[in-house]
């Protein structure tokens, strides 16, 4: 009877023991003051090699190459000069553009291609030479130009543009000044009635030519007066123009 009440207690007090060391296991493990062998860690890689860290790839957009190299070395990180080209928002040697972009995941030793700029695009000047004004303007501004200075020509069709600098097919940098030179409207003086003298005279004095003078005989008028003109009085015409007059000879 005597060992029977000893085994009874044994059992019960290794059973207890037993059942406390399950609980508080238990709770350890849910706590996370338990640690595990590492072939049972959740957060562990599988054959027990560690993965390298990932790093964010800097924007180097308005950076010169030397700069934008010296950024990713200290990251661990290559530069590639992909391209150089043309754009008119970056001067010339400042990175305009680069893949992959700003913030994406690399791995050490990654590439960053970068297209560097070689400055605004050229214009070629438009050929406006013979066009009237209004219009050689438009055609300037549609080319990304601007108009310059505005002279006036002598010579040309009165309105027309004559010249330019720089010339038709040069070319400039985005918006740059191109000067136009405009054929001068002179409207020709009236100089009928005028004895001939005098009547050159005028004509010569407003900028224009008098070429050979026709006869024409006329009992109305005193001699050496002027009959007729041409062009007529008030015609607009370019500079140096040639007017031929009708003269009443002696």
């Amino acid at each position: 009877m005597s060992n029977s009440v000893s085994s009874i207690f044994a059992v019960s007090f290794f059973t207890a023991i037993l059942t406390s060391a399950l609980v508080t296991g238990g709770m350890l493990y849910f706590t996370g003051n338990l640690k595990l062998p590492d072939d049972q860690s959740q957060t562990a890689d599988k054959e027990g090699v560690q993965k390298p860290d990932t790093i964010e790839a800097p924007s180097l957009v308005g950076l010169t190459t030397p700069v934008a190299a010296d950024v990713l070395q200290a990251r661990s990180l290559r530069l590639v000069v992909q391209e150089e080209r043309p754009d008119n928002t970056m001067a010339a040697g400042k990175i305009c553009s680069q893949d992959p972009l700003p913030n994406s995941v690399l791995m050490p030793g990654g590439e960053v291609a970068v297209v560097v700029s070689t400055g605004p695009a050229e214009a070629p000047v438009p050929n406006v030479v013979g066009k009237p004004m209004e219009e050689a303007k438009k055609l300037i501004a549609d080319a990304g130009l601007k108009v310059g200075n505005i002279t006036e020509s002598e010579t040309g069709d009165p309105g027309t543009v004559v010249s330019t600098s720089p010339e038709a097919g040069a070319t400039v940098e985005p918006n740059a000044a191109v000067d136009i030179a405009v054929a001068k409207g002179i409207t020709v003086p009236k100089v009928v009635g005028f004895y001939f003298g005098r009547g050159k005279k005028e004509l010569k004095d407003a900028g224009l030519k008098v070429g050979k003078p026709k006869w024409r005989y006329s009992d109305n008028f005193d001699v050496n007066i002027i009959l007729e003109q041409a062009p007529e009085a008030g015609t607009i015409v370019a500079g140096n123009t040639e007017i031929i007059l009708t003269v009443n000879p002696d």
